[in-house]
């Protein structure tokens, strides 16, 4: 992730964030940090992992994924987390939604989670927040993770593999279906689960057939059409691309031949609501940016 130039709009809308980032350069990256979300709720995290680092320089991460949520989660809604890492997007779901699941199946992950969701809560005292330490798949068992290298910032880039390896960790799995059964509808659900995305598609095959899903974001690195956006279109939804732009975000249609950002990865939305999605993804500026602190 590249933190270089300040012609970035994490600066132009936080004027402010210009002088947390120098001050960050003073921050020992072996130290925890302890940092402020929008949305206002408190966030904890090693220095050196590139959630913190992101936050540290650009006051947000993922600022396109972070401003869909921020926008397309309604104060009633049903939110799921898939793949919820140490639990950045699931407390920005916290702070707009009325009930969050979180399912992160790396062990040492969902401990940082655990504590990241209780600072939610206590900032966001009506929602109610679920953190499980499970990896959603098409059945319900267990996983092989291959696990991230501990001397990387990135540490949510643990793969499922077939089989045990030397630097394996195993975690149990789950259907979303079985876990969301009696749930109702679910407004958005993030999904970020390192290539394993048809897998847990196929585990939530109910919810998708009753449509109980509304929005759908997540990460796609491959072009499309991928088996990943073919399942989703096949069930109802359109897909866009989510794009950043400078003056906001932009929903563009997935064949675009707007070139992706290349400092992120590339995330799409898959609706079943596209009319809703353009109207609020449409007004200009970066509302989680003004989401206070």
């Amino acid at each position: 992730m590249q933190f270089t130039s300040v012609a970035k709009p994490e600066y132009f809308y936080q004027p402010l964030q210009l002088f947390r980032r120098l001050r960050a350069e003073f921050i020992p990256c072996n130290t925890p940090v302890r940092l402020r979300l929008p949305g206002g709720a408190e966030f904890v995290a090693p220095g050196a992992d590139h959630i913190a680092q992101a936050i540290l320089h650009l006051g947000v991460f993922d600022l396109v994924v972070t401003e869909a949520l921020w926008r397309l989660i309604e104060p009633g809604d049903v939110a799921v987390d898939a793949g919820a890492n140490i639990g950045y997007m699931s407390s920005i779901m916290a702070a707009r939604a009325a009930q969050v699941w979180a399912f992160e199946p790396h062990p040492q992950l969902f401990r940082e989670l655990q504590v990241n969701c209780d600072l939610a809560r206590a900032k966001h005292t009506r929602v109610k927040l679920e953190s499980r330490q499970v990896g959603l798949s098409e059945h319900s068992g267990k996983l092989f993770l291959e696990s991230f290298d501990p001397a990387s910032g990135n540490r949510g880039t643990s793969t499922v593999i077939d089989r045990a390896a030397t630097n394996a960790v195993e975690v149990c799995a789950c259907r979303l279906d079985d876990v969301l059964d009696g749930v109702g509808q679910v407004g958005l659900m993030k999904v970020d689960v390192e290539g394993h995305e048809r897998p847990l598609l196929e585990g939530a095959a109910q919810l998708l057939a009753r449509r109980a899903i509304r929005d759908i974001v997540f990460e796609e690195h491959r072009d499309y059409p991928s088996d990943v956006t073919s399942l989703l279109e096949s069930s109802g939804y359109h897909v866009f691309r989510l794009h950043r732009r400078f003056r906001g975000p932009a929903l563009l249609e997935p064949q675009s031949s707007v070139r992706r950002v290349q400092w992120e990865a590339t995330s799409f939305l898959a609706t079943l609501d596209p009319q809703r999605a353009q109207a609020r993804l449409a007004p200009r500026g970066w509302q989680c940016l003004r989401g206070g602190r």
